[in-house]
């Protein structure tokens, strides 16, 4: 990271804590020049989304936070210790529990699906506010299909599928408007499936 990067990431800490996290987010996925699948779109675009969508559906100030940082571990150059000097132990304890825990570097052996369920069971036993980040999570990668391959489309969204229904069993409280997100998150599916039956038909 440039010199003027770490500078910029120091300035941060007057800022309100979804302002904070909005612009690490910023910082921290141009600093790798991560792109989306399209190779143009700013990645950064993404986790924007979900923090948006994090909101909508009832999460706190902090957990509107994990939105924005929920793909920093995996992506950039941060570790969750650096997480946690610049949002706190809680924060950076849940963006930790949405990272994937098996990858093929930690579980070489693994195959795709074996790496799928053991990071989803591992989802299902973070904290409410972390499930709801996966969820959103997974409801903007629904809506941004179209520049993946047909064959990777129809395993990815049955990846989702799957991760999603799992989560839909933990419990959720009363603040979590969990019935509309499973709305948007049906009709999400039903749009991905005439994706690619028509890119099938083809």
């Amino acid at each position: 990271m440039e010199r003027h990067e770490k500078e910029a990431l120091k300035a941060l800490m007057v800022l309100p804590v979804v302002d904070r996290a909005r612009a690490f987010c910023y910082i921290a996925h141009q600093a790798v020049g991560q792109k989306h699948a399209d190779k143009e779109t700013p990645y950064y675009t993404h986790p924007f989304e979900v923090a948006r969508y994090m909101h909508l559906f009832g999460a706190t100030q902090l957990e509107c936070a994990v939105g924005y940082l929920h793909d920093v571990i995996e992506d950039t150059h941060f570790e969750a210790n650096e997480l946690a000097k610049y949002f706190g132990p809680a924060v950076a304890g849940m963006v930790v529990e949405v990272s994937n825990i098996a990858t093929k570097e930690t579980h070489p052996e693994s195959t795709r699906l074996e790496r799928r369920t053991l990071n989803v069971q591992f989802f299902t036993q973070g904290r409410e506010g972390s499930r709801l980040a996966k969820l959103c999570d997974a409801l903007h990668n629904l809506k941004g299909l179209e520049a993946l391959s047909e064959k990777f489309q129809k395993v990815y969204v049955e990846e989702l599928r799957y991760q999603v229904a799992e989560l839909l069993k933990c419990h959720y409280s009363a603040r979590i408007k969990i019935r509309e997100l499973k709305t948007y998150l049906d009709v999400a599916f039903e749009d991905a499936d005439r994706l690619i039956a028509s890119r099938t038909a083809a």
